[in-house]
């Protein structure tokens, strides 16, 4: 009896410890469950706030792809004349180097006027080559005797040039204004035409013996503008020798004006 309830109590015993076992392990399932379903709604919670920031990113990057416009072919046809290495070889191609003029008008004023012209004028970009520039017109010096007081003051004249000069300009005269400075090889006369009688001019001709003035190698300090197609110069001539004439009256000699014939030039072409 005693050994039976030993054993009965000894079962109650071990299946009271194998209950509270079962009943102590139910919480551990419930937990877990819980954070299983815990963790998933996590995981849609997530996605919801992260597919709608991706959604938006994807907005902002397609965006500047709208915007770009498209080209044609035909557009691009009609850009390609405008290039520019294009249009720098047109431009190289049409620029002016060199150019002949013919019978320019000149005009000087000074102790004498004179009208004349230069037969031909050569311009290769910034050098110049006048060719046969003749000019005519009255001229006068002042000069004075011992023995005739109507001597005294102003001798009247015939002033001639002849020259060929060359020279050199600080830019492009065939297409900009710009300053030169000229050389001419030839002579300025003025002829004393007191002593010819009447008529007798050209038919005797004139005497280097009778002139007022002579001089040799001018400069001439130029200035040239363009208008359109045409130039205009204008310049002071600067003759570099020169001399004066010298006057015989009975056996006294007197020498007129010691000082060189400046002139203004105006030179044009139409």
């Amino acid at each position: 009896m005693k050994k039976l309830f030993i054993m009965l109590s000894v079962m109650l015993l071990t299946g009271f410890i194998f209950a509270e076992e079962q009943t102590g392990e139910e919480p551990q399932f419930q937990n877990a469950e819980e954070v299983k379903e815990n963790a998933e709604a996590a995981q849609t919670d997530l996605k919801k706030e992260t597919e709608p920031q991706k959604e938006e990113d994807k907005k902002e990057e397609a965006a500047p792809a709208k915007e770009e416009k498209p080209i044609f072919l035909e557009e691009k046809k009609d850009e390609l004349p405008q290039r520019n290495y294009e249009a720098g070889f047109e431009l190289e191609k049409k620029e002016l180097t060199k150019k002949w003029y013919f019978l320019p008008i000149n005009l000087s004023i000074g102790t004498s006027l004179q009208v004349g012209l230069t037969v031909a004028q050569f311009t290769h970009k910034n050098f110049e080559i006048r060719i046969a520039n003749l000019m005519l017109g009255p001229g006068f010096r002042f000069g004075s005797s011992v023995k005739n007081d109507d001597d005294d003051g102003f001798i009247p004249g015939l002033a001639f040039l002849g020259e060929v000069s060359f020279g050199k300009f600080f830019g492009n005269p065939l297409k900009e204004n710009c300053f030169g400075i000229i050389l001419g090889v030839g002579s300025k006369v003025v002829f004393d035409i007191r002593k010819v009688e009447e008529g007798d001019m050209w038919d005797d001709g004139l005497s280097f013996d009778d002139t007022l003035y002579v001089d040799f190698l001018p400069v001439y300090l130029t200035y040239r503008w363009h208008k359109g197609d045409k130039f205009y110069d204008i310049s002071l001539r600067i003759p570099l020798v020169w001399q004066n004439g010298v006057y015989k009256m009975s056996d006294e000699t007197r020498l007129y004006n010691g000082v060189p014939d400046m002139t203004l030039n105006f030179s044009f072409i139409f």
